[in-house]
């Protein structure tokens, strides 16, 4: 058993290791401070502050990882004697408990994702070859009824694990039993076939985790906590909420109501609750925090004194320093994100918001597709308008604002949130779940997560245009421009991402908006890839107009959406395929673009690094419309399940090139020069 009163501190050193893979599993450790690393032949992954190490090791009887301390950290040591100990959970509390459940989970996630993705399609080859039916395979369903757990709101997840203790300790025992089982069958996939042959790195590590940071620029940007003035942020933040309220000129009968929403609403015991009245009041909250935020925002960009607390409000969201500690709202206060300079133009929602405001971006378009000068047409359907008026409206700042608060910002600030349903904007500490510093995503972290998929999908964010020179007597021609996407960060915390628009005003050589959560907790390199994908799909969809899935007209939806027409039909496919897309289709909603995505993500992850995982029809589709970089081809062209579509991609390519080459030399022959612009457009084809 498990006794809350019967445990050890123990304060480690950076470096110092505290378990090692295959020691006795005589102990669980609850992280109180500081940051530890798991890591074994398959995986690294970090856990922070209120994490446990260990307990998924109790079915298994070993320790499955070596655990290091990454920073000095204080963790407390239960000794427990088996499996059982799982039961002694109850004793701990309900705040224990539920730190426990979800790091199990999160551990969980992490472990299966990896097996999911690299090893599971393997294993039908691995019985073959060993000859060994009695092996155990961890159980498909089981393993997606814990994912789909460990993906439940938080008060979903909080209601049904408090509803009674059996229910913890069943889904703790059921993940240790099955990362035990995935646990054993990766390490002996890998002592068989080796990780080349499996198509996966040695060691497997987070891309993101272990890239080396710029510590010149990263301190640049942080106030040591010696440093932090308390006293003065307290100060400062003294009733921020009134502050804020004050400083948006509200009418003081729908001030006091708001407040006292917030207040009620801050001291519920359970604010994900699907009570009615308690979602009522999530709505109302939701509809005036945006009312205030635009009001706010229009007096700040007039207001020669600039606040602190006014610019928290609007770049994170912050509006109350009840709902954070003294240690984290000083650190809020300090905060200064690093997001300018970059490859990449990065935005919180008030920078972006200053774009619309100063012209230089247009606003976005809502929901139903529509932008600013759209909406215009729709409101001259059922009211004349003067050219004065026409002028005013399409010269109004305050205007484009509001409508982009009204569309993007409402819309993708709940989106990004992950919990759309419980969505909740005013920024709180219990959102987070790891340092706030550590989470937000400064231009660091989103330019190795666009370059990750550049590094494959080399051509992403090329788009055909039209090109001219009369000086230089060059006549219309199509050449490819690199034009790269508007990051625009929401205020919260959050795991999803959205690609909102894939150009600005019909107009091809703009940028795309890309939106994220400022603080996120998902997966990054994931995320960016989905989104990648959704922007290829919708990019090829606008370009191509009313043919985009047309097959005479040949491209990437076109060729996409009639194999999902006709792949039951197909003859180069085998029925036991045909049956994994059925079963991949209506995960996907019976979504054609959401299936696209998961075939993308598959080719820049796995498949153009030559680890199989798509079939013949998406795998020349993506070869041809989305091109691996050359590094990748080169090993591709070597293996016979390419061998089709690569020669195709090469005549086309080849194709290309003569085709401009003759174009150039007319150029020439007429009396014009060759200008950048079209030695850079055949430097594109000939280098890709």
């Amino acid at each position: 058993m498990l006794n809350i009163n019967e445990c050890e501190r123990i304060n480690l050193k950076k470096g110092d290791i505290l378990t090692k893979a295959a020691d006795k599993a005589d102990k669980v450790y609850l992280i109180v401070n500081g940051k530890v690393s798991l890591r074994n032949s398959y995986i690294r992954m970090e856990l922070e502050n209120g994490s446990i190490v260990g307990m998924v090791d109790l079915y298994s009887k070993e320790c499955l990882f070596d655990c290091m301390a990454l920073a000095d950290t204080a963790v407390l040591a239960f000794n427990v004697d088996g499996i059982e100990a799982i039961d002694g959970i109850k004793n701990m509390g309900l705040n224990y408990q539920e730190l426990i459940d979800r790091s199990m989970f999160y551990q969980f996630h992490r472990i299966y994702d990896i097996y999911k993705d690299n090893f599971e399609n393997y294993i039908e080859q691995f019985k073959e070859k060993i000859g060994n039916n009695d092996i155990v395979i961890p159980d498909k369903r089981e393993c997606e009824y814990l994912k789909d757990v460990s993906e439940l709101g938080k008060g979903v997840f909080h209601g049904l694990f408090d509803a009674q203790n059996s229910i913890a300790s069943y889904h703790m025992y059921l993940i240790s039993r099955v990362i035990s089982d995935i646990n054993t069958l990766i390490n002996d996939m890998i002592n068989e076939f080796g990780y080349s042959v499996l198509g996966f790195e040695e060691p497997a590590i987070d891309k993101f985790e272990d890239q080396p940071i710029d510590k010149t620029k990263q301190d640049s940007l942080q106030v040591s906590e010696s440093d932090m003035d308390y006293e003065l942020v307290k100060n400062e933040l003294k009733d921020s909420l009134g502050s804020i309220i004050d400083y948006a000129d509200m009418d003081k009968t729908e001030a006091v109501k708001f407040k006292m929403m917030v207040e009620s609403f801050r001291t519920l015991p359970d604010k994900n609750s699907s009570d009615n009245a308690i979602r009522q009041m999530r709505k109302r909250i939701t509809e005036e925090f945006y009312n205030i935020y635009e009001s706010v925002f229009f007096k700040y960009k007039k207001d020669e004194n600039k606040s602190r607390l006014i610019e928290m409000f609007l770049k994170f969201g912050y509006m109350d320093e009840r709902e954070f500690d003294e240690k984290t709202l000083a650190t809020l206060y300090y905060f200064e994100p690093d997001i300018n300079g970059g490859k990449y133009n990065v935005y919180t929602i008030y920078d972006w918001l200053t774009q619309i405001y100063e012209g230089m971006r247009e606003p976005s378009k809502d929901e139903f597709d529509s932008d600013y000068k759209e909406r215009f047409r729709e409101l001259k359907r059922t009211k004349s308008y003067t050219k004065a008026e026409e002028l005013a409206y399409f010269n109004d700042k305050e205007g484009k604002v509001r409508f982009e608060i009204d569309n993007l910002f409402r819309s993708t600030n709940r989106i990004t949130s992950g919990e759309i349903s419980v969505f909740y904007p005013i920024l709180t500490q219990e959102k987070f779940t790891k340092d706030l510093k550590s989470m937000f995503l400064d231009k660091n972290k989103i330019e190795q997560a666009i370059d990750n998929v550049l590094d494959v999908d080399f051509s992403l964010f090329h788009r055909e245009q039209m090109y001219y020179d009369e000086d230089n007597k060059i006549d219309n021609i199509t050449i490819m421009k690199q034009v790269f996407p508007d990051i625009i960060l929401m205020p919260n915390v959050g795991s999803k991402g959205i690609m909102w628009q894939e150009i600005s005003e019909k107009k091809r050589d703009t940028p795309a908006r890309f939106v994220l959560s400022e603080f996120f907790a998902g997966n990054l390199e994931t995320t960016v890839i989905d989104i990648a994908g959704m922007f290829r799909w919708e990019l090829c969809r606008t370009i191509q107009g009313n043919y985009w899935n047309d097959l005479r007209e040949h491209s990437l939806t076109a060729e996409y959406c009639d194999y999902m027409q006709f792949y039951k039909k197909n003859k180069d496919l085998s029925e036991e395929i045909k049956d994994k897309i059925r079963t991949q289709y209506k995960n996907c909603r019976n979504n054609t673009r959401e299936m696209f995505v998961k075939d993308y993500e598959a080719w820049i992850k796995y498949e153009a690094k030559g680890a199989l995982r798509l079939n013949k029809v998406t795998r020349r589709i993506l070869y041809i419309y989305c091109p691996a970089s050359v590094k990748y081809r080169a090993n591709l062209e070597k293996q016979p399940a390419f061998t089709d579509a690569a020669a195709q991609y090469e005549r086309d390519r080849q194709k290309k090139i003569k085709e401009l080459k003759g174009f150039n030399s007319n150029v020439t022959k007429r009396g014009g020069t060759i200008t950048k612009v079209l030695e850079d457009n055949l430097a594109f084809y000939e280098d890709m």
